[in-house]
């Protein structure tokens, strides 16, 4: 009897393991991404700098795009900037925002992309399923079960592995974990397998206090924990704040120097950064005075 089938959007290569970096032309003439050595690389004006010092030397070939920030506006510009060059792809090396660039001005253009991330901030610490069951049981929305398995397993894999950040067996599956995340948001066709109440919350940060926001992961990582202890997983959220905690990030509001109100209105504008998109958040529909009591039973509930 025939298995159903459906194509399933992947790279083409994924190459995870120390040294990597190293080896980026390599990789990229093995596979046949590009055997001219025409490429535009894109990176951060910032630590950009030093990362091209490294990687200057293996691709004499590639044109540098310095990109000042993440907008939709700076990827517009580095996509009219790089297509008349005749390239092989576009190569985009830093963080999220600059990858998140390139990717865009590569769709534009018609360019293979590249990513070569420099830092491995881990969307799938949230629970991604949780969000698909509850607006699929409240909404009727439709659930991926392949996108839910791979976001799921992504997240397990790295709450469960005993190493830290010290730790090149624990870098593997995270960054592993990342990929997988990926590609069940690329099967499912938007960011649910990777985004619900966590990054309402974390958007919310952004928004509310752009000058003292503290960095993505971190937002994400006390928000997903959080929304877990809100959906009434109360020894699932210490078992994530313990995990957190052990790598050195924060669990409370406190610990990136937001007070209690502050993190309260936080909680309560959150809904608003992602209309559409039916979280804990949504369901709950909590008032202040019910987040702030919330919010004492979590940090409780964790422990100091």
């Amino acid at each position: 009897m025939p298995v159903l089938t459906r194509l399933i959007p992947s790279p083409v290569v994924v190459d995870i393991r120390p040294g990597a970096l190293a080896d980026l032309a390599t990789v990229l003439a093995d596979e046949r991404i590009s055997h001219s050595g025409r490429l535009a690389v894109a990176v951060s004006g910032g630590s950009g700098a030093k990362l091209r010092e490294r990687v200057a030397p293996q691709l004499p070939g590639a044109t540098w795009y310095e990109v000042d920030g993440g907008t939709l506006d700076d990827a517009v510009r580095l996509a009219d900037d790089i297509r008349a060059g005749h390239f092989d792809a576009l190569v985009g090396l830093g963080g999220g925002k600059i990858i998140d660039c390139a990717k865009y001005a590569a769709a534009r253009v018609g360019l293979p992309l590249v990513a070569v991330p420099t830092n491995l901030a881990h969307d799938g610490l949230c629970s991604p399923v949780a969000t698909w069951e509850l607006a699929n049981r409240v909404n009727g929305e439709k659930i991926d079960g392949l996108a839910a398995a791979m976001a799921r397993q992504a997240g397990e894999a790295v709450l469960r592995h005993p190493g830290g950040i010290e730790d090149n067996d624990f870098l593997q599956v995270l960054a592993e974990a990342l990929v997988l995340s990926g590609i069940a948001m690329s099967v499912s066709g938007d960011s649910r397998p990777s985004s619900g109440a966590c990054h309402e919350i974390n958007h919310a940060f952004d928004l509310l206090f752009p000058q003292r926001a503290a960095s993505h992961g971190e937002q994400c990582g006390l928000g997903a924990a959080f929304a877990m202890y809100l959906r009434g997983a109360h020894e699932a959220s210490a078992h994530m704040a313990g995990v957190l905690r052990r790598h050195g990030l924060p669990v409370r509001a406190e610990d990136i120097g937001f007070t209690v109100d502050e993190f309260v209105r936080v909680v309560e504008f959150a809904p608003e950064t992602r209309p559409g998109r039916y979280t804990i958040l949504e369901h709950l529909d909590l008032k202040t005075d019910q987040i702030k009591d919330i919010y004492a039973d979590y940090v409780k509930a964790i422990g100091s």
